[in-house]
C-alpha cells in the first residue's frame, strides 16, 4: 500500500482494513450509531460492502406493530447508513487521491497547433 501498510492496494483494503483510514471509520460508526440511536451489528457474512453502496438487511424491530411506522424507521436508518457510507467513501478516496497523486509526476501535455492557426501566436 502507498500509504505505509504492508499489504496490496485493492479496493477493499483502502476502505475496509487500512490503518491509515481508521479514523475516518470510525467517526462514520460514531455518526451512525448516533445518528439510528443503535449498535451496529456485524455486516452480513462478516464482511463490509460500503463503498460499493449495498446495505445489510435490517430486522424489523418487534415492538413496533404498525406497517407504515415500521417502513419509515428501516427507511430513515438506511438513509443514514447510505449518507454516512458515502461521506466515509469519499473522504477516504479524497485523501487516498491527495496522498498518492503527490507521488506521481505527470508530464504537461503539449499541443501542436495547425499552421493555420499558428500565425496566432506569433504576433
Amino acid at each position: 500500500c502507498q500509504l505505509g501498510c504492508d499489504a496490496v492496494e485493492t479496493a477493499r483494503h483502502i476502505f475496509v482494513c487500512c490503518p491509515f483510514f481508521d479514523h475516518l471509520r470510525c467517526n462514520a460508526q460514531a455518526d451512525v450509531v448516533r445518528e439510528t440511536s443503535e449498535q451496529l451489528l456485524m455486516w452480513p457474512q462478516h464482511n463490509t460492502h460500503y463503498y460499493l453502496g449495498t446495505m445489510p438487511p435490517l430486522r424489523l424491530p418487534e415492538n413496533i406493530h404498525h406497517e407504515l411506522e415500521t417502513t419509515r424507521l428501516i427507511t430513515r436508518v438506511v438513509h443514514a447508513w447510505h449518507l454516512t457510507s458515502i461521506r466515509l467513501a469519499s473522504r477516504i478516496w479524497g485523501e487516498y487521491k491527495r496522498r498518492t497523486t503527490s507521488r506521481v509526476t505527470h508530464p504537461s501535455p503539449t499541443f501542436t497547433l495547425p499552421p493555420s492557426l499558428a500565425y496566432l501566436l506569433n504576433s
